[in-house]
């Protein structure tokens, strides 16, 4: 039995809703996205291979060697180009035993 109070529900047809998004700035954000994470991944190698390269020279860290060529020195503040742009980059630093 229906309540008299109560109104009875409609039913509603499907509505139809447009979202005006710029296909150009979701590129865009995707393609700078991309482009930081291959910039930091080729920042990571480039750090590896000259860490790799300044271990052959000096040996393991914190490992006493009295017949090693050279002695680890720090690090120097330096800039390459990766990917069209100038980003800095910490090169190791050795120098004869």
């Amino acid at each position: 039995m229906k309540s008299p109070t109560k109104p009875a529900l409609r039913v509603v047809g499907a509505a139809e809703v447009q979202l005006s998004l710029s296909v150009q700035n979701i590129v865009r954000h995707v393609k700078d996205a991309f482009y930081g994470l291959c910039v930091n991944a080729g920042k990571q190698v480039l750090a590896a291979m000259m860490e790799a390269d300044r271990e052959a020279l000096c040996g393991p860290t914190n490992v006493p060697n009295p017949a090693r060529k050279a002695v680890r020195g720090g690090t120097t503040r330096f800039s390459v180009v990766l990917g069209g742009q100038r980003i800095a980059i910490d090169k190791p630093r050795a120098h004869a035993a």
